[in-house]
């Protein structure tokens, strides 16, 4: 399981490829403070709920197959870090408060556009799943 000390450490980052039963494909990364270095492992895992006692709630796995590591998944996230990195850039840098409006809308807009992809896509794989009984009844 992955274990960080306030974002330096080893963390799942990225969900791809969900199945009906509510797995996904994530990647453990190599990360410090909470920035993505290095992908190390890509597993199947099942979220079965937080810890109750812990200070700090965090998701607990069940992990259900240790697999290659997902280059394309890294890709993404690596796609996803540098867009907001340099949106950050863009935003400190600049003096004018209209265009620092602007860049605030654009960081806004790139966590809601990972938030419908993953939305969308836990939606395709629950369709296909429906589709693909279906065909086989008939």
């Amino acid at each position: 399981m992955p274990m960080s000390f306030y974002g330096s450490g080893t963390m799942y980052i990225g969900q791809r490829d969900y199945w009906p039963d509510g797995s996904y494909i994530t990647t453990e990364w190599f990360t410090v403070t909470f920035i993505p270095i290095y992908p190390l492992y890509s597993w199947r895992v099942r979220e079965i709920g937080k810890n109750a006692g812990d200070l700090m709630a965090r998701n607990r796995y069940e992990i259900l197959e240790k697999l290659p590591r997902n280059m394309t998944q890294a890709r993404s996230v690596y796609s996803f870090f540098l867009a907001l990195f340099m949106l950050f850039i863009l935003l400190l840098s600049t003096t004018d408060n209209f265009l620092r409006g602007i860049f605030i809308g654009l960081i806004a807009g790139l966590g809601l556009l990972a938030l419908y992809l993953r939305y969308r896509s836990k939606n395709r794989a629950k369709e296909n799943y429906l589709f693909d009984n279906q065909n086989r009844i008939s």
